[in-house]
């Protein structure tokens, strides 16, 4: 019986760093596409647009897995799409929220990560952040648009979902 956890890419209170960005585990295309609620040619659309990197393939004929960063990258741009932001965007703003959440864990901070904040302002400048309680200082005022990414909601709706998906799998 094989079991897929996003355990192993999400720190346990004795462990101070992780590189989500490197985990090793892998989800079918299938299971996840089904935990997202997206098809999985969506899911291979974004890949081949460039949108979404992550996805395997073992040859012809055989299930493709995403990677566990390319799994949270993904759950990311299908929310921002649900609230009508481009698919580009979204995979930008997945791109930095992950990186912001692969340099937390290096420093063995990820545990303090909860959220990832995006502010558009009138002169076009956009900032990615993580939640405000971890800045040294307050961000800029005046934000047009505030988009709040819940990161440790998603990862716990994932780990949830997808560890039923692939168990019933199995």
């Amino acid at each position: 019986m094989t079991e897929y956890s996003l355990r192993q890419a999400i720190p346990s209170s004795d462990q101070t760093s992780v590189d989500i960005m490197a985990a090793k585990t892998t989800y079918p295309l299938s299971a996840v596409s089904k935990v997202l609620g997206v098809s999985e040619d969506d899911l291979t659309n974004w890949a081949r647009r460039g949108q979404l990197e992550g996805i395997i393939s073992h040859g012809r004929g055989r299930e493709r897995h995403l990677t566990t960063s390319a799994v949270f990258r993904a759950s990311i741009i299908k929310r921002c799409q649900d609230f009508g932001i481009h698919p580009n965007r979204s995979s930008e703003w997945a791109n930095k929220t992950l990186l912001l959440m692969s340099t937390f864990a290096t420093q063995g901070k990820l545990l303090q990560l909860t959220q990832v904040v995006i502010r558009q302002y009138e002169d076009d400048e956009e900032t990615v952040l993580p939640n405000d309680d971890l800045l040294k200082k307050k961000p800029r005022p005046g934000a047009l648009v505030t988009l709040i990414i819940e990161f440790e909601t998603i990862v716990r709706d994932l780990h949830a979902k997808l560890d039923t998906v692939t168990r019933s799998r199995d």
